[in-house]
């Protein structure tokens, strides 16, 4: 693939809004998404997609939302190999289709599990996240600013790649940041730096979204912050009360902030649209039994707040109520995508 190094002079994908409606643009026309996504280990080797190529093209798809692997891209600190990138993007042109990527760096459904080696065996520099007991998950916690430097440099690396070689041609289209982020099997966080984050005062970067956007905040945050009489000031427990659900709002406002800092940066370098996806909750489940604090509708705000640079927030579908979900996604004005649904 040619690296460009000249001057941009042709306009990147974009969403192009119009009231509370948003239409995606990809080579100065609006496109209408027919995609399929890969499984999660598909693009992680070429010999292996060389059929499935053939398969999609046959599908009459438009469109290949594939993943992207920091652990593959990044096998040792500071050494990127972007030949995986390089060859979805090659064959993703000779089958005239685009590609949406996921990145899969610091969380893949909940877990750290597509981290590299070097960061996953290095607990001390890139700490997890713990248990009321002090047990720690395979989760590394939003609260560490080196797993934050390490995926912010890497993303950064993989949007200048991307610049370079296909800001011309725009196959890739839009980019996924991280993948269904989440709490398991509690609701926050317990290591001693994310505590010492929870009893310090609400932050007044959030407060004040809270305050600016009373009337028209969505009624799930609404109504806890109304049942503690809309105060403006105190620790989240003062604003908040003494509940799970404020130990998911504490945790989606800080996953939030990791997350827009890997956006923001991504887009200085590559502005294309970027999003987050969210592994549904389901009903008559607590705080920790699902994936906690994610993108999901009941915290949509608290992501708007944390996280302007990005897009859209997603639902993945792995239960049947469709409709219902469609529609809490799609308010405030938010464009409804849908990157991942069970088989059947």
């Amino acid at each position: 693939i040619r690296a460009y190094t000249q001057p941009l002079n042709w306009t990147h994908p974009h969403l192009l809004k119009e009231g509370n409606h948003s239409q995606l643009i990809v080579n100065g026309t609006p496109f209408l998404v027919a995609g399929g996504e890969l499984g999660n280990s598909s693009a992680s080797s070429s010999e292996y997609m060389t059929p499935v190529w053939i398969k999609l093209k046959q599908m009459n798809l438009n469109t290949v939302i594939a993943p992207v692997y920091w652990e593959l891209m990044e096998p040792s600190e500071g050494n990127f190999d972007f030949s995986l990138i390089d060859d979805l993007v090659i064959n993703a042109r000779k089958n005239n289709l685009k590609l949406i990527l996921l990145w899969f760096g610091t969380w893949k459904n909940s877990m750290s599990c597509y981290a590299p080696g070097w960061v996953k065996t290095n607990q001390m520099r890139f700490p997890r996240t713990e248990n009321s007991e002090g047990k720690t998950a395979e989760i590394i916690s939003p609260f560490s600013k080196e797993a934050l430097t390490a995926d912010k440099k890497a993303f950064v690396k993989l949007m200048q790649h991307i610049r370079q070689t296909d800001a011309k041609e725009q196959t890739v289209i839009m980019m996924q940041v991280e993948n269904e982020i989440g709490m398991l099997p509690e609701a926050r966080d317990h290591s001693a730096y994310a505590n010492i984050e929870f009893h310090k005062q609400a932050p007044s970067k959030f407060l004040n979204y809270l305050m600016a956007n009373k009337n028209s905040l969505l009624p799930e945050l609404k109504k806890i912050w109304e049942e503690n009489r809309f105060k403006t000031s105190g620790t989240w427990e003062d604003i908040f009360g003494k509940s799970l659900a404020t130990d998911e709002l504490f945790m989606a406002w800080n996953f939030g902030l990791y997350v827009e800092e890997i956006a923001k940066a991504g887009k200085e370098v590559y502005n294309i649209p970027m999003f987050v996806n969210a592994a549904l909750n389901r009903s008559g489940k607590k705080p920790g039994d699902y994936p906690s604090a994610g993108p999901l509708p009941h915290v949509m705000d608290v992501w708007k707040a944390a996280a302007p640079s990005i897009d859209f927030l997603s639902p993945d579908f792995y239960n049947p109520d469709f409709k219902h979900w469609c529609d809490l996604y799609t308010r405030s004005s938010n464009p409804l995508f849908i990157p991942e649904h069970r088989f059947e």
